[in-house]
């Protein structure tokens, strides 16, 4: 009886899941609610999707074009797969009259994100601050902090015993005195923290909307005004601090305008959607080429392109001409025109090309005839398809409320099936238990073994084990780890800020098993000739500040990986860096030298068994 029951309750639960499973797929799956990752390519002026190891040219009206192979991709993204490009050979010396090399595009490269939740966030009335210009290289941790009173006074406050820095206090009170600050401080906008390219300091908006650059350099103060166009006032600040040192941040204003600010001080206008980073979430992938600017908020998803990034100066007659690569992909059926060029074409600031104005949103498939009203005026009717911004079509109209609902009801309809799937199994013994609930094992790599035939895992996401001799003195960045044997070849793995950007000093001689992205790290002419110039950059400041011009800090460990003599001058170095690429460059017709790293997302100690 007992064994008959339990057959009727297996096919009442098969009969159940064959009629629920569709509902329940269309019901927590709607089609739109997963946004792909999309990226703009400079070669061909489209976006590109990519999603489940998919990619796919997005037309201008939103919907899915043509299939991309991998290996096109990649070429059409050369400012994010350049990796890949230069291992197979394909990276180009020059693109769109730029040169470029992985290291260029490495270093042009920069992401920077917004978020209300960060933006809303309530701070203690007193602020941290690092010394800009430091001693050494590395930045160090604040020794000082600081704290704006309304009668003006800018006071400092040393953090080791609470004492009030009188000397510092009068100094920075009377710059900010001499240079017009109003008080209080409406908003400030800063990132305190040692794992930067350089330091902007403060971005400050005083009482009256004018916008402030603030410094501390070798102990003294710098405090400089930027000038916002037609003397609009900011409402909100944000520091940058990009890799190539271009941009100190942006600066919005009430009305929603969007202003990138120099490291010359200079304040352009974004030309892009309105932007409330109370509201906003802003996404911005810079490259040599572009600023690909993503805002999202509760009710929309826009992408957005800025040319000529070198300078953030947008030609509006230009930008308008190339509208469609000025796409938003939005989840509604809807047809838009964005404001700012809207309202460019309805004022007729280009009598050439003067059209009706637009008037908002346009709920029919046919936009031209629905929103312009079948008026061209002078225009062309070859410029049509540039003026219509057609937007992503999907079936339902998704926000984050509806996700959040969807969410609640996955939760429960997901409990109510393993429920279901308990109540079938109970009373039995599954004798498959140990296999369901064992866990895979990743294959681990050891030390040896990779720098055996590094070239074949460049790209790919690997574990390596080995033990850690040694970490780097400035704050643990790198961890070396060797295989067997005494005299094994220690390689080098860095910390990213995914896993907290250093490696804690109990990993010393400690077993660890890294999981992170294998690199190639590439030493040619060019590159050894960069380092002469810094070297001798660096002779020249240790010669005015009275120091050993010929004392060179390395670390010992790297030096050994690159297989060199860590007690070799420098000159001697840089002589067999030239020598050994000249022997490779013979041999294998490669004019550089191949190093590898591992870019650390996560690691562990393993407890030596054996």
């Amino acid at each position: 009886m007992k064994k008959l029951s339990t057959i009727f309750l297996y096919a009442l639960a098969v009969v159940s899941l064959a009629w629920a499973l569709p509902w329940l797929f269309n019901l927590l799956l709607p089609d739109g609610a997963k946004v792909p990752y999309i990226n703009y390519s400079p070669l061909s002026h489209e976006f590109i999707a990519t999603d489940k190891g998919e990619s796919w040219v997005v037309n201008p009206d939103g919907s899915r074009g043509r299939d991309i192979p991998t290996a096109e991709r990649d070429s059409l993204l050369p400012q994010q797969y350049f990796v890949q490009l230069s291992n197979t050979g394909r990276l180009a010396d020059t693109i769109l009259g730029r040169e470029v090399s992985p290291k260029i595009l490495k270093h042009s490269n920069f992401v920077f994100r917004s978020s209300p939740r960060d933006v809303n966030k309530r701070y203690a009335d007193v602020y941290m601050i690092m010394e800009s210009m430091p001693a050494r290289v590395d930045f160090e941790d604040p020794k000082e902090v600081f704290r704006m009173k309304d009668d003006g006074t800018v006071e400092f406050i040393r953090i080791a015993d609470c004492s009030i820095n009188d000397d510092r206090t009068k100094r920075f009170t009377k710059v900010f005195a001499d240079r017009g600050f109003k008080f209080p401080m409406a908003d400030f906008s800063a990132n305190v923290t040692t794992k930067k390219p350089f330091d902007a300091g403060y971005l400050m908006i005083d009482a009256e909307g004018t916008v402030y650059n603030m410094l501390q350099q070798a102990g003294t103060p710098f405090l400089k005004k930027i000038v916002l166009p037609d003397s609009v006032k900011a409402e909100k600040v944000l520091v940058m601090e990009n890799n190539d040192g271009k941009h100190l941040g942006l600066a919005v204003t009430a009305d929603g305008q969007t202003f990138a600010i120099g490291a010359d001080y200079s304040a352009r206008r974004l030309d892009i959607d309105k932007f409330d980073p109370k509201v906003d979430n802003m996404l911005v992938m810079g490259s040599i080429f572009n600023w690909i600017i993503r805002i999202a908020n509760d009710n929309q998803i826009s992408w957005q392109v800025i040319h000529d990034a070198a300078n953030i100066v947008v030609d509006r007659k230009h930008c308008c001409l190339h509208l469609p690569l000025h796409v938003d992909l939005r989840f509604n059926r809807r047809f838009l025109c964005p404001s700012s060029y809207r309202k460019l074409l309805c004022e007729g600031a280009y009598p050439q090309h003067r059209f009706g104005c637009c008037g908002g949103i346009c709920r029919s498939s046919s936009p031209l005839e629905t929103c312009c009203d079948g008026r061209y005026g002078g225009g062309h009717c070859g410029v049509r398809s540039v003026l219509i911004h057609p937007v992503l079509s999907v079936k339902r109209q998704i926000t984050n409320q509806n996700i959040k609902q969807m969410k609640v009801i996955k939760f429960f309809a997901l409990s109510a099936l393993i429920l279901g799937f308990a109540s079938c199994q109970s009373g039995q013994k599954d004798e498959n238990a140990q296999d369901s609930t064992a866990v895979a094992e990743v294959a681990v790599i050891s030390v040896d073994d990779l720098l055996a035939n590094p070239d074949s895992l460049v790209g790919q996401t690997i574990t390596i084990e080995g033990v850690c001799s040694h970490l780097c003195k400035h704050g643990g960045r790198k961890a070396f780890l060797v295989g067997a044997g005494e005299n094994a070849t220690p390689f080098r793995c860095e910390a990213t800020e995914e896993m907290g950007g250093s490696f804690p000093q109990e990993t010393i001689k400690k077993n660890l098993r890294v999981t992170g992205v294998l690199v190639e790290d590439r030493i040619d002419e060019e590159y050894v000739k960069s380092m002469e110039e810094q070297n001798a950059a660096a002779e020249k400041v240790a010669k005015k500040e009275g120091n050993d011009a010929n004392k060179e800090e390395s670390c010992e460990t790297e030096t050994k990986a690159q297989g060199q003599d860590a007690a070799a001058s420098f000159a001697n170095r840089m002589a067999d860096y030239r020598a050994r690429i000249a022997e490779r460059q013979a041999k294998e017709g490669k004019p550089y030298l191949s190093f590898y790293h591992l870019d650390a997302k996560k690691y562990e100690i393993v407890n030596d068994e054996k």
